[in-house]
């Protein structure tokens, strides 16, 4: 919500309405577009590297039980 009320506020100074406004306009634009991209890697980019690394971390605790237990099976049996 910070970020979108930031973005609105900033519209009329990169579109250069009202008196003086042509002086900040490029820190406007910048600003808008840190803002947009920054919200968008927060809310998009984030949550799937998160997924992915979540994911991946329960495949190889899954790989490391299934050796775990092929030891353990060969110890009970006796097998060398």
């Amino acid at each position: 919500m910070t970020a979108l009320t930031t973005i609105l506020g900033m519209t009329p100074l990169a579109l250069e309405i009202g008196a003086g406004a042509e002086n900040w306009s490029p820190m406007a634009r910048s600003v808008i577009g840190g803002m947009t991209f920054s919200t968008a890697f927060t809310l998009i980019v984030v949550p799937v590297l998160y997924t992915i690394f979540e994911e991946t971390s329960e495949k190889i605790k899954a790989r490391i039980r299934k050796i775990g237990n092929r030891k353990e099976n060969k110890i009970n049996t006796g097998e060398k």
